[in-house]
């Protein structure tokens, strides 16, 4: 996102030309989402951390 601050066709075209299996790679990272630990989780971290600070 550092030339098209979007998704648009042009955003697109310009991942292709620097990744021609952009499509195949967005899918295969989309169905691994779920085999990321939960603890990644920005709000599950945050939570965690704020009960560690809390007791």
């Amino acid at each position: 996102h550092t030339k098209h601050m979007d998704h648009s066709q042009k955003f697109w075209s310009c991942v292709a030309r620097h990744d021609p299996d952009w499509k195949e790679h967005r899918r295969r990272l989309r169905a691994a989402w779920h085999d990321v630990p939960r603890w990644l989780d920005p709000e599950v971290a945050g939570a965690a951390r704020d009960n560690l600070a809390t007791g």
